[in-house]
């Protein structure tokens, strides 16, 4: 699922437009396309998983084609043209995942990053190729409304984005603009869940307190820049804006995203979430 969007060493390679969208499908069998029709909470579920499981497969699909691993690491050539390009010209065009991919690519990040990320579903084992899944799913099945599959989907990125999050003390991912977006993500996520599973919620956000607080005996002063004092105060920071909705009536939340921040010069994550 930095999951992530800032300027980064990693770079993703994301779906085409709706028109060579399109044109991809309809050259792909009737069963590679996943129909557009309204679908229920347990089929987009369904779907996600089926995405996971595709990844999974797809990133020892994509090692075992040197010549698709050499033109796909190629920083320039990521760049100048889209995914689909490198995956229907490879020798493993025509298998099921990639088929999969090309008629579903809006669901999907396939990439290149030197540099370790949780949104990541699986790499290639001997390359630095990535796949991870976008919040497209997420953002069709919470348009139907709250629902154990839509917070089975949220939380897997929430636990994706706080196993992510840099603490304060790292020399070279540290940036508060990250805590500003987790924040927003799990803003969201108090906003959306405030019913039946909000005791979900409640107890996600508990243990975020609880490894935030772990942090704290890691810190070592002078970490990524900063004295002991400013690191501690980062984490004070945003455990202060979990408290805040777990117990909202000791915290005014409405609107408010409080960020972690620190004096120091922030330096850019290598790779942003995906599906924004």
């Amino acid at each position: 699922m930095r999951f992530v969007i800032v300027c980064c060493v990693a770079l993703t390679i994301y779906g085409c437009g709706e028109k060579t969208q399109k044109q991809i499908e309809s050259s792909l069998p009737a069963s590679a396309v996943m129909p557009a029709l309204v679908l229920t909470s347990a089929e987009i579920f369904a779907a996600f998983q089926k995405d996971i499981a595709t990844c999974k497969s797809a990133v020892n699909t994509f090692e075992s084609d040197h010549a698709f691993v050499l033109d796909f690491g190629d920083a320039e050539k990521r760049s100048s043209k889209p995914l689909e390009d490198f995956l229907r010209r490879a020798s493993f065009a025509k298998s099921g995942d990639i088929q999969y991919i090309l008629a579903n690519l809006k669901y999907f990040e396939i990439g290149v990053t030197y540099h370790p990320t949780e949104f990541a579903i699986a790499w290639a084992k001997s390359e630095p190729i990535f796949c991870a899944l976008t919040q497209q799913r997420l953002k069709e099945i919470e348009m139907i409304g709250e629902s154990p599959e839509a917070w089975e989907i949220r939380v897997d990125f929430l636990d994706r984005w706080l196993a992510d999050l840099r603490p304060p003390s790292d020399e070279l991912d540290y940036y508060p603009e990250q805590y500003e977006e987790f924040n927003r993500f799990i803003l969201e996520a108090a906003k959306l869940y405030s019913s039946s599973h909000r005791p979900k919620f409640l107890s996600w956000a508990k243990k975020s307190i609880e490894h935030f607080e772990s942090q704290r005996g890691q810190l070592e002063e002078g970490a990524g820049g900063q004295t002991l004092a400013e690191q501690n105060k980062i984490i004070d920071s945003e455990v202060l804006f979990l408290r805040s909705l777990i117990e909202p009536s000791r915290t005014e939340t409405s609107g408010v995203v409080q960020a972690a921040s620190s004096p120091a010069t922030p330096t850019p994550s290598n790779m942003p979430p995906p599906g924004n």
